[in-house]
């Protein structure tokens, strides 16, 4: 299998995985959400800024996958990774904007109390 094939079956895979976090792109439980992290300085890994990632939507998330899978001349590796970690910390942000508990005691044990 080419390196380029098993790149984009690994993004059609992490697609997957996005579409079930579509159900949380409500402006106002993205702002609160996006404003409680931004004063907790919560800063994933990914590669954007951070206020642009807290309030961004699976719409967004997918349009910038396309944006990074469609790069010519690139290390599939090192974009496939940087599209997985992204992926991770949307699943994330969205854990949080569903207001799951255990999400929050994440956070709160990574921000708050450390």
């Amino acid at each position: 299998m080419t390196e380029k094939l098993h790149f984009i079956r690994q993004v059609e895979s992490l697609r997957q995985v996005l579409n079930s976090y579509r159900d949380m792109d409500n402006a106002t439980i993205i702002d609160s959400v996006a404003n409680r992290l931004l004063g907790l300085n919560y800063a994933p890994p990914v590669h954007l800024s951070q206020d642009l990632f807290l309030h961004i939507t699976a719409t967004e998330v997918d349009t910038e996958i396309n944006r990074l899978s469609k790069k010519e001349g690139v290390d599939w590796d090192k974009t496939l990774q940087t599209i997985s970690i992204f992926v991770y910390y949307f699943k994330e942000l969205t854990e949080l904007r569903r207001g799951t508990p255990e999400a929050w005691d994440e956070v709160d044990e990574l921000y708050v109390h450390d």
